[in-house]
């Protein structure tokens, strides 16, 4: 029995999509807030899962075929038996990829958990923060005229800020020069 043509370029074409389903759906969980760790772990494994099936549908391009025992309804066949292999093989552990990427992920999850939590005030109490008065621009004078004043008033500040700093260290008998050089 003869399947035509255009139903194995269909079914190819239903594989590919099922790929491009299948990662859009993990991206999709992702987004869910349910157990993000859970959701990693699946999406490491469905990434090796494509990344084996991809292996292996290069290392079969690789075999020299014969025109009369080899049809295009054998590479489907193939192709849908390489799919479920490497979902088979990711689900056992595959080749370590997923693991990999699921330990290297994983510090990053909780690392960005952590940067996402809510920030407290240090004691308890919101403090106050005046903003910076805004330029004012004088008639006639250029915008890099006013910056460069505020930036001259901006170093005397600091200067002053860094002068009372180096007396209380010296105060403290710390060495004053550890200041001047950061």
């Amino acid at each position: 029995m003869n399947i035509p043509a255009s139903n194995t370029f269909m079914a190819q074409d239903a594989l590919a999509q099922k790929d491009h389903t299948t990662l859009n759906s993990l991206a999709r969980g992702w987004n869910k807030g349910e157990d993000k760790e859970q959701k990693l772990r699946e999406a490491t494994k469905g990434f090796e899962s494509i990344f084996i099936g991809k292996m292996w549908q290069q290392m079969r391009a690789t075999v020299p075929k014969d025109d009369y025992l080899h049809s295009k309804e054998e590479a489907m066949y193939l192709s849908m038996f390489d799919r479920e292999l490497s979902e088979k093989m990711a689900d056992a552990g595959g080749i370590g990829l997923g693991k990999m990427l699921y330990d290297s992920l994983k510090d990053k999850l909780t690392q960005a958990s952590q940067d996402a939590a809510p920030l407290k005030p240090l004691h308890g109490e919101a403090r106050q923060f005046h903003p910076l008065p805004a330029r004012q621009r004088t008639h006639g004078s250029s915008p890099s005229a006013v910056a460069s004043q505020n930036d001259a008033g901006t170093m005397r500040e600091l200067e002053r800020l860094i002068h009372k700093i180096e007396q209380e260290h010296a105060g403290k008998g710390a060495n004053p020069r550890v200041v001047q050089e950061v």
